[in-house]
């Protein structure tokens, strides 16, 4: 890039000049384009004053007063040999000159923009409000001409890190005052400093940020005035302008001014705010008051009141959670309808909720309260966002609980619009699948008129808004296991550290997915807390049915299996209303599953009814469709159907060649068998889905025990097993239904290899189904390169099972128990009923394991568990114990992170303790090799400290380079990774 430096910023200034239209208003364009000028002026004198001895030092955010007090340094320099310094301090008294005078009714430019700029109006008469625009017009004029006729003696020219002005022989850097764009073929020159990096204003393209290390030194160095890094205004400024263009009419950063003398501090911001009666233009003043509080200017009151204040007002908050309130009541009633049948619940006693947190500890059961602890992760002066998962199996509740407390918090803000409790937003993946979260909750947020995706970051990242995702394993289908972190990540980086979400999803599968996903990020500041929901106990089972009107008598006959099922309060809630419906007695009890598939399918077959009012299908005939339905879903990798395929499941399912000759009414009624969604709002077409997951589980396993009855067929079951991930209950439904089947199926799949995720997790269940069936006893002896869950060995003493190269979460060996090869195993939790019983362990991998426990001894470190299994004698002791050390410690703590990635590593700078209880882990081979570690880590580049400005003692965040997924991989085209590994 090159040229003359007068065409350059002439062209700069169109920009300013294309937004005029000969109106009074003009006169805002008119002083924008002044205040360019003058930034040209400023940055140039101040990349010239390097020669001199009074170099020109900019402010962190120079207004027009700072600007043009060090434009009036350079008018004091000394006279010097150099003709180029000379003639800018010539130009630089010349310019100021024009500054000096007045150009209407006696006031100066910069008294004229102040007012503009600090909320005075244009004059409503039209006489002097064009006059005040003339003298400003011309005034741009005068500036803009003196300012081209000193640039016309120069060139430039521009490369990669260099911009150089050129007056014959002379030639003067100017960068970092200016800073060229290669990417996008562009100039930028100094607006703002922050900790972050150097902005730059290009009119073309607005403010861009240079963040390289180097520049902002550079700046730092030869050109700041004040670090702005000791109070951060430049952030204060980012965060507040940033917040604005979420609720602005085009999401745009507003323009700002700042203000003088009596209004030092004061930031004003000029924008247009977006209602539902129109655009509203208006100036907001803001500050940072005592202990750096956030404030905004109550015109109403004419007081400083907090920005959070700012934020409710814009959004109109008691009518915003009047309408999401409004919103909750009916997906309410809508989930009413889905699951009994009516709109109104039937009067019954509500059990709560328990959740319990995840924790290292296996033994822990420490409950939560999710809204206290979410309201106080609200707090904005946090330096991570927090998020909150709620796990548990289909039916556990998971959806009723986040939808009473969302409804809760609406109605209590509803009552008290004053209240300094922050609004929760309950966003649906119900109907929105393949999607993608932006799109969810533009679609929740739609029934408020207020809100958007942008408006709620800003009211998520000021602890004002917690957004509640319900089934968000659910809003990409089956394809969202792939990349589970990928739609919530974009929120994570525009949240930068703050807000909170909650979000549900079914239990271990998924968190397994997301964590790994994690876990190969390198710079999300994200901590997580992971919270199961909890069946109900026997107790509250009775309880609730008692509440129901259920008799005693027709709970005596229930078994173990039955009373299971009656713990996930959806099943629970099923049978109640079923019981009610029917008036049934012990002696009608069909069994759960039944009860529930039998109730849906009642109430479906009532709502396609032909012109004498008779079903078109009976119950048979229902179950075999909904059954091909759930089969399509889970082949084709969906959550929904669209009208087309439920006419070719019903074509499939009901030998129909014709549909609407062979059963009348049937095509155009089907799409009221499910529920219809909200996909079309996002997809543009209608999708069609069952109202309940656990409903689409039900039909699943119906579906996979219809067509494995007779004969299990190869090709079926593998293609079956291999497509997407299975709810553990669809394939304890199918064992349960018919163990023999189940049986033959395993043999079947074993007898095949795939290496998918999804084969290696489903055959697993299916494996884990059939021996708890057949309690402890190994249904094959070989189930190697599969992914389990929790296994319990309890029989087949004799035998030999074959388990290489497999994924246990929990095993669990009792005496009974055969021997087991481990080879290339990994275990999460090792527990042996006795060492004599450890012994029955074949090929163990210290390294693989992560916790052993026996009643002798609770091994969580590798060098312990590798201790254990030598003094059993179920390995062989190690001669040279010190050459394991180095690689014990590495091993450890890497597999701790890759397991932890949902835990942020922050410690005190000066000892590199952690900060906090969630990383006790770190200390738990001592402080040395905590310190020695993390320092191999930062010496071989894979990591490094990042300062945390707060309270107290210094504190660093550990930022990995390479995600810790590679490290543990010992990724050998890294060369960082392989000095780590190497020898210490």
């Amino acid at each position: 890039m090159q040229g003359k430096l007068s065409e350059l910023i002439r062209n700069y200034s169109e920009p300013y000049r294309k937004r005029l239209t000969q109106s009074p208003s003009d006169a805002r364009e008119y002083a924008a384009l002044v205040d360019f000028h003058i930034k040209v002026a400023l940055t140039l004198l101040a990349a010239y004053s390097v020669r001199t001895t009074a170099p020109i030092k900019l402010g962190d955010t120079p207004g027009v007063g700072g600007m043009l007090s060090g434009i009036r340094l350079a008018r004091r320099w000394s006279t010097s040999q150099d003709p180029i310094v000379v003639g800018w301090m010539e130009f630089a008294a010349g310019f100021l000159g024009e500054f000096a005078r007045n150009i209407h009714d006696g006031k100066s430019f910069k008294t004229i923009r102040d007012e503009l700029s600090h909320g005075n109006p244009i004059p409503v008469d039209d006489k002097p409000a064009a006059a005040i625009c003339d003298a400003l017009r011309e005034f741009s004029i005068a500036i803009a001409d003196r300012l081209e006729t000193q640039l016309d003696k120069f060139t430039y020219t521009a490369s990669t890190k260099s911009i150089k002005a050129l007056c014959g022989e002379d030639v003067q850097e100017l960068c970092p005052v200016w800073d060229v764009n290669l990417a996008q073929g562009v100039i930028g020159i100094y607006a703002t400093f922050d900790y972050d990096g150097v902005y730059y204003l290009c009119p073309e393209i607005g403010a861009y940020r240079n963040q390289l290390p180097e520049n902002t030194l550079a700046f730092r160095d030869s050109f700041l005035d004040k670090d702005p890094t000791a109070r951060h205004f430049g952030q204060f400024v980012y965060e507040i302008t940033r917040d604005i263009a979420g609720f602005s009419e085009d999401h745009s950063s507003p323009p700002y001014d700042f203000g003088e003398e009596q209004y030092a501090g004061v930031v004003f911001v000029t924008w247009t705010q977006a209602t539902s009666q129109g655009n509203v233009y208006r100036t907001d003043q803001f500050r940072r008051g005592q202990d750096n509080r956030y404030e905004w200017l109550d015109a109403d009151s004419n007081t400083w009141v907090g920005y959070s204040s700012f934020l409710r007002r814009i959004s109109n908050w008691g009518v915003l959670a009047r309408r999401v309130r409004i919103e909750l009541d009916e997906q309410e009633r809508r989930k009413q309808v889905a699951e009994i049948g009516r709109a109104q619940p039937i009067a019954g006693t509500k059990i709560d909720a328990v959740l319990v947190e995840e924790t290292d500890s296996l033994d822990s059961h420490a409950g939560i309260n999710l809204l206290s602890r979410a309201d106080g992760a609200c707090l904005p002066s946090k330096s991570f966002t927090t998020v909150f998962f709620v796990v548990g199996d289909a039916g556990m509740g998971k959806t009723e609980y986040l939808l009473s407390i969302a409804r809760e918090r609406a109605r209590a803000i509803e009552a008290d619009s004053t209240s300094e409790v922050p609004l929760y937003l309950f966003v649906s993946s119900a109907g929105r699948a393949l999607s993608n979260i932006d799109d969810a909750i533009n679609t929740s947020l739609s029934i408020t008129r207020i809100l958007n995706n942008q408006s709620a970051k800003a009211l998520c990242r000021n602890g004002l808004l917690v957004l509640v995702v319900d089934g968000f394993d659910e809003l990409l289908g089956s394809s969202g296991y792939d990349n589970p972190l990928g739609s919530l990540e974009g929120w994570f980086r525009d949240l930068r550290g703050r807000g909170v979400l909650i979000a549900s999803a079914r239990s271990a599968y998924y968190m397994t997915r997301y964590r790994r996903s994690l876990s190969e990020t390198t710079d999300l500041n994200v901590e997580h807390t992971v919270a199961h929901i909890q069946p109900w106990t026997r107790d509250n089972i009775r309880i609730f049915l008692a509440s129901y009107g259920v008799q005693n008598a027709d709970l005596t006959g229930l078994s173990e299996r039955d009373w299971k099922l009656l713990a996930i309060p959806f099943f629970a809630k099923a049978f109640a209303t079923w019981c009610i419906s029917r008036k049934s007695t012990h002696a009608e009890l069909i069994g759960i599953f039944q009860v529930v598939v039998e109730q849906y399918l009642e109430r479906e077959s009532t709502k396609i009814l032909d012109h004498n009012n008779v079903p078109i299908l009976t119950t048979r005939e229902l179950q075999v469709l909904f059954s091909e339905f759930a089969e399509m879903m889970h082949l084709e990798g969906k959550r929904e159907l669209e009208q087309s395929d439920l006419e070719l499941c019903a074509s499939a399912a009901l030998g129909l060649n014709d549909i609407d000759k062979e059963r009348p009414g049937l095509r155009r009624r089907l799409s009221s068998l499910c529920g219809l969604s909200a996909g079309e709002i996002i997809a543009g077409d209608s999708k069609f889905g069952f109202s309940h997951e656990v409903i689409s589980d039900c039909f699943l396993s119906l579906a996979l025990q219809r067509l494995c009855e007779t004969r299990v067929e190869q090709t079926y079951v593998a293609n079956f097993f291999d497509k997407g991930a299975i709810n553990p209950a669809v394939i304890e439904w199918f064992v349960a239904y018919n163990p023999e089947v189940a049986s033959r199926t395993l043999d079947t799949l074993l007898s095949l290899r795939r290496e998918s995720p999804n084969w290696k997790k489903n055959v697993g269940i299916l494996w884990t189904a059939l021996l708890d069936y057949d309690e402890g006893m190994p249904p094959h002896l070989l189930a190697s390169g599969l992914e389990f869950q929790t296994i319990t060995l309890s029989n087949g003493s004799g035998q030999q099972l074959g388990m290489q190269n497999a994924i246990v979460n929990q095993l669990l060996i009792f005496n009974g128990a055969p021997t087991v090869d481990l080879r290339r195993t990994s275990i999460g939790y090792l527990e042996v009923e006795n060492t004599t019983t450890l012994k029955r362990l074949r090929n163990l991998t210290p390294e693989l394991i992560q916790v052993l426990r026996s009643p002798d001894f609770y091994c969580d470190t590798t060098p312990s568990i590798r201790r254990a299994l030598e003094d059993v004698g179920v390995i062989e002791r190690e001669a040279h114990v010190a050459n394991h050390e180095w690689l014990d410690i590495a091993n450890y703590f890497i597999e701790s992170l890759v397991n932890r990635p949902d835990a942020p590593i922050i410690v005190i700078t000066e000892t590199l303790e952690a900060d906090g209880e969630r990383l006790g882990w770190t200390q738990r081979l001592g402080s040395a090799k905590w310190t020695t570690f993390v320092n191999r880590l930062t010496q071989c580049g894979l990591a490094r400290w990042e300062d945390i400005v707060c309270k107290g003692p210094q504190k660093s965040r550990l930022v990995f380079q390479v995600p810790p997924a590679e490290i543990a991989r010992r990724n050998g085209s890294i060369t960082g990774i392989v000095d780590f590994w190497g020898d210490h």
